[in-house]
């Protein structure tokens, strides 16, 4: 039982955000605000918890994430998955999950989505020579993804490796149509996968 106590503690509590069937953020509770703080350092998520949000910062992919699950079941499978995505921020990362939520038991879609963030509890260890040969990377490419993977900005990013940042946001779109995303967060994903 030690052994699972430890385990407890060591998880920190859950973001929890509601989203509408039409995208409206219904619910956020304080872990969540926290969190997004850290991804959006610049200005996220104010207001009181539990209170209806007019139009906070969420970043964008928690946001598409939501509309995922809200998506029918596989045809094939008639099952509904969790789908998931890994964010970076100041060099922690968390993981943020989508589920449906139902109305009422047996109702065919569901009338809102629940994403929970948490923080990613794995060690990041990226062999940036593998990394660099799978995706066909220049250098100065894997330098700037393992300035993402530290959850740098762009203008972080380039003080640190001594470019501009259009030169960072240049590297940042030929990283994206190499690995085949179309977000930094999903970067950073696809490298974690």
């Amino acid at each position: 039982m030690d052994h699972l106590d430890e385990i407890i503690r060591k998880r920190s509590f859950p973001g929890i955000l509601i989203f509408s069937r039409d995208g409206e953020l219904v619910f956020l509770n304080d872990e969540a605000r926290a969190i997004i703080k850290r991804l959006c350092p610049e200005g996220g998520a104010g207001g009181a918890g539990g209170r209806r949000q007019a139009n906070p910062d969420i970043p964008d992919e928690i946001r598409e994430l939501s509309k995922m699950s809200l998506k029918g079941p596989a045809k094939e499978t008639r099952e509904r998955p969790a789908f998931h995505l890994t964010l970076p921020a100041e060099g922690s990362f968390f993981t943020a999950r989508s589920v449906p939520l139902y109305r009422h038991p047996g109702t065919k879609a569901p009338s809102h989505s629940m994403v929970i963030l948490e923080k990613y509890s794995k060690r990041v260890d990226i062999d940036m020579g593998k990394l660099k040969t799978r995706f066909s990377l220049s250098k100065r490419e894997c330098e700037v993804v393992g300035e993402l993977l530290k959850g740098r900005t762009n203008v972080e990013a380039a003080r640190r490796l001594s470019i501009s940042e259009h030169t960072v946001k240049d590297h940042i779109k030929n990283i994206m149509t190499k690995i085949g995303v179309n977000s930094r967060a999903l970067i950073v994903c696809k490298i974690l996968e």
